[in-house]
């Protein structure tokens, strides 16, 4: 079913969803013509890239900035306020905080009466627009409650720099925020506490109408049901959900992997991540062509790759034969019913963060 004018296809494999609840998603429009009020905001972005440089306090692996600048509103006032924020890196690739992320999940604290969350302006080095990466795609999409912020109606701006280091307004690019995050999971905005009756009651059998499909589901259930050795990994058991990666290749073969839960959130293993070196070997060995990619949860949810996975797939690509795979995941319907459906790995990771590898470690 194609969606809109952007391009992509979500295929339902339930007709018990009713047209209007069909994803809704946008373009990203290039060379917007700019508001005063944008103009402004991105000026302001750009004085703070500009101070980290001068300050000699850039990341320390990449030595790339890149700043967000957040605009929002308090209960209290009609004023429109913002905060700006730039990314940071240790010695470690993954603790490494994107500036989005930074800016937006300091705002509840130090705000604590917000009432909306307006717009996103995003700016660095590059003489490119930088998109955001997914762990920020999908925080921003999916932290807070749509009084708060909904996707649907923030924008986000995205610039690049001169050569002067001045704001390239040619470069401008706005979109909607939702467009960087499709098929998000069904959890979204829920408490972990209603996972189970929302998986249990409402997601099991989980839909498919391939037998394959549903073969490859049953395997990422009882996957993510079985109880882990306590002994080995303690940290699962604080932990109420767990989550389990599954991959249908062309020939008929499946492989599922289980994620390693961390006691600290952050730490804890991704699943599709756990499948990227398998997936690589068997493109390696001439027996790839991923068809599909499920992400089941112990209460027998159906997600589509979170951060970390829809990363993995996008920047494997066409090498490893997974663009054209599909991605399978449940989602709200009509009735408050639950359908499966389908998204392709190029259109649920689609617009990459683009970087010259001249641009970093300067």
């Amino acid at each position: 079913m194609p969606v809109g004018d952007t391009g992509l296809t979500i295929t339902l494999t339930s007709n018990k969803l009713h047209p209007d609840d069909v994803m809704k998603s946008t373009t990203i429009s290039a060379h917007p013509s700019l508001g005063s009020e944008d103009k402004d905001y991105l000026l302001l972005t750009n004085i703070h890239r500009k101070r980290i440089h001068e300050g000699q306090a850039s990341p320390l692996l990449s030595s790339f900035v890149v700043c967000c600048t957040v605009v929002y509103r308090r209960s209290s006032s009609s004023k429109k306020l913002h905060t700006t924020t730039a990314n940071s890196e240790p010695c470690s690739l993954g603790g490494s905080l994107c500036a989005e992320r930074a800016a937006l999940s300091s705002l509840p604290s130090l705000v604590p009466d917000l009432s909306q969350i307006l717009s996103v302006y995003i700016l660095s080095d590059s003489p490119k627009p930088i998109t955001p990466g997914f762990l920020c795609r999908e925080y921003m999409n999916t932290r807070f409650p749509l009084r708060i912020l909904d996707p649907e109606r923030v924008k986000v701006c995205l610039a690049g720099t001169g050569s002067d280091g001045e704001v390239d307004e040619s470069s401008v690019t706005s979109c909607k925020l939702s467009t960087f995050y499709p098929a998000p999971s069904l959890y979204k905005g829920l408490r972990v506490s209603s996972y189970a009756f929302v998986g249990l009651q409402l997601c099991q059998p989980c839909g498919a109408q391939d037998s394959r499909l549903e073969t490859l589901y049953s395997e990422c259930l009882a996957s993510s049901a079985a109880a882990a050795d306590p002994s080995l990994l303690p940290s699962d058991a604080f932990h109420k959900v767990k989550y389990s990666a599954g991959c249908l290749f062309r020939s008929g073969a499946t492989i599922v992997s289980r994620q390693i839960i961390g006691l600290e959130y952050g730490t804890s293993i991704d699943p599709v991540g756990m499948l990227a070196e398998r997936i690589v070997a068997a493109a390696s060995a001439g027996v790839g062509g991923v068809e599909a990619v499920m992400v089941v949860d112990n209460y027998g949810g159906v997600h589509a790759p979170f951060a970390v996975g829809r990363a993995v797939l996008g920047e494997m690509g066409e090498r490893c034969g997974v663009q054209e795979a599909d991605c399978y995941f449940h989602e709200w319907a009509e009735g408050g019913e639950v359908v499966l459906r389908s998204i392709k790995v190029k259109d649920l990771c689609a617009g990459l963060p683009e970087f010259q590898v001249s641009e970093l470690n300067k």
